[in-house]
Parts: structure tokens; sequence; C-alpha cells
């Protein structure tokens, strides 16, 4: 278990050129108790860690066309832009926390959102970034198991407990800011990348992975960002090129890239469909790009996972 000390020293995580503060802020936590149920389809702006106590549960993730089923004893974390159905199959216990888990300035306008709520264009500055888009970690998976479990189920239900009695006082909100802080370690420490130094100009531009992850089968529109940022187009390119070290237009197509990679490595979906997700105007357009840049066609590409498995 971490001492209260601890926490001092916990106040950062390695991120390289992101280098984002750590800082939680729980929006809500319980320690649900339910008879079969659905909750619609919807897409996250901050993080959920579920823990199914009892019963069984089924997540499905719409982009990647994945079902989950999850059962006594096993966790899941849901990502800022999952768009999921989340359902109990049977009678469930299920603590929950949904939290922002990086320091934004406008987390309070931030909200859990609901169902139907699946386009959330004009919230990008309320979206949280992705551990999987960040310097510094390694791919955190949906279904985790932490290094210990018992400690992280006890830190867990110390944080629903503290942040439930938070309206008795300052001392119980304290708690449960505290025990998000742990939850988090005990979470993410596995998955820390060795620190690096960080780039000094990513302050100004820290908003950008969420940006380029919510607008990502969008064309890309160099002129908002630049807007957002309080700069001229050239002085944003300039300022992009030294944060990320390549062209705004590099870095979308590499992200791009990488989400159809990762849609070709673990759904079923049709090259029309993953060319249509990541943002390409057509399958031609798709196909030409990805064998330029990887050297082999995105069927080829799937074909060869399909046969490394």
């Amino acid at each position: 278990m971490i001492e209260w000390t601890d926490y001092f020293t916990l106040g950062r995580f390695p991120m390289n050129s992101t280098q984002l503060d750590l800082v939680p802020y729980i929006r809500s936590a319980s320690n649900a108790i339910r008879k079969p149920f659905i909750l619609g389809e919807r897409t996250l702006l901050d993080y959920a860690i579920l823990y199914v106590q009892e019963g069984t549960m089924r997540v499905t993730l719409t982009r990647e066309k994945k079902v989950y089923t999850i059962t006594n004893g096993q966790f899941c974390m849901l990502q800022p832009g999952d768009l999921h159905i989340l359902e109990g199959t049977t009678d469930t216990i299920s603590p929950y926390v949904h939290m922002d888990l990086f320091y934004n300035p406008h987390r309070e306008r931030s909200f859990v959102t609901m169902p139907g709520q699946i386009q959330l264009a004009g919230q990008e500055e309320l979206m949280q970034p992705r551990i999987s888009e960040l310097e510094g970690f390694k791919q955190v998976p949906f279904l985790f198991t932490p290094k210990n479990k018992s400690a992280f189920v006890e830190t867990m239900l110390a944080l629903i407990e503290a942040w439930n009695d938070g309206a008795c006082g300052l001392h119980n909100r304290m708690k449960a800011h505290g025990a998000a802080l742990q939850l988090i370690f005990q979470l993410l420490e596995p998955y820390v990348e060795e620190e690096r130094a960080p780039n000094k100009s990513h302050s100004l531009l820290g908003w950008v992975t969420s940006y380029f992850a919510l607008h990502i089968s969008e064309p890309l529109r160099v002129a908002d960002m630049a807007k957002r940022a309080n700069l001229s187009v050239p002085r944003f390119n300039v300022v992009f090129r030294e944060t990320f070290g390549v062209s705004p237009y590099h870095y979308f197509l590499t992200l791009r890239l990488k989400h159809a990679k990762e849609l070709l490595r673990t759904s079923m979906l049709t090259m029309h469909e993953i060319a249509d997700y990541c943002g390409f105007t057509d399958n031609h357009h798709f196909a030409n790009t990805f064998k330029r840049t990887t050297g082999l066609t995105p069927g080829q590409y799937r074909a060869g996972m399909n046969e490394s498995e």
C-alpha cells in the first residue's frame, strides 16, 4: 500500500513530451447494485473504471465491433472517446468510478455522458486525453488485472465510501481524492515507460491529441487549431513542429494510420468502414496511403496479423 506521504511524489507521471499533471477529479462513484439493465450507446469524456464484484456484465465497443463479457472479480477501464453500450445480463454488484485523470481547468463543466450522447463536437476542451495516445505509457488493455488485486479493490471501495460521505466534511473529500490518486497509481504503474525530458512547448498544445482523437474521421483544419491556440497559422505550424517534430498533417496522418492498424488487427470492419472511420476519402485513398507508408496493402496487413495469432 502507498503511504499518505507518497502522494506528494505521485503528482506527475513521466509523460515525455505531453507531461500532463496527474490531478484526479472524481465525477461520480458508487457501489452499484442493479437488476439486469442496459445503458444505451454513449461516448465518454472522462475515464470509467468498473469492477464486477458479483454477476455478469457485457460491454460492446461499437467502433471496434468488439464485445466483452465481464464476470465476478474482473476489471475494465473505458477511456475518453470510447463509444460503447453497457449491459448487466444478471443481477450485479459493480463498484465504479467516473473521473478525470489529468488536470483540466474546465473540469467542473464536464459531465458523465448519458445514453444517446454520441457526437460530442464542441466539447473538445472537456475531453481527457487517452492513455493509449500519450507518450510515456504502454498500451493499457480494456480488461486489466491489477498487480495487487486485493489492494486495488480495497482502495476503490475506500474511494467510493469516502466520496459518498464527502458531504460530511473536508476530511472525507481529502480521503476520496487521496484514494483516487492511489487507485490511478496502482492501475497505471505497470504501464509507465522510462521517463525522458519533456518538450517545453507542449503546454501550449496539450489539447492536440484529444482534438485529433475526436476529429480523426474529419478533414484536418489547421486554421481552426491555430485559432484555438491563439496563434497565426504560420506560427502554429512552427510551434507544432517544435513540439511534435512533424507537421500537423503528418502527425494527423500517423494517428489515422495507427488507428487503421488497430482496427485491422482487432475488428472485422470492412475496408470501406475503416477508411471512413479513419478519415480517408475512399478505399483507394486509404489503400494507397497505407501501402506507401507500410509497404503492405490493408488486406495484406490484416492477413499477416491473423497468421501471427
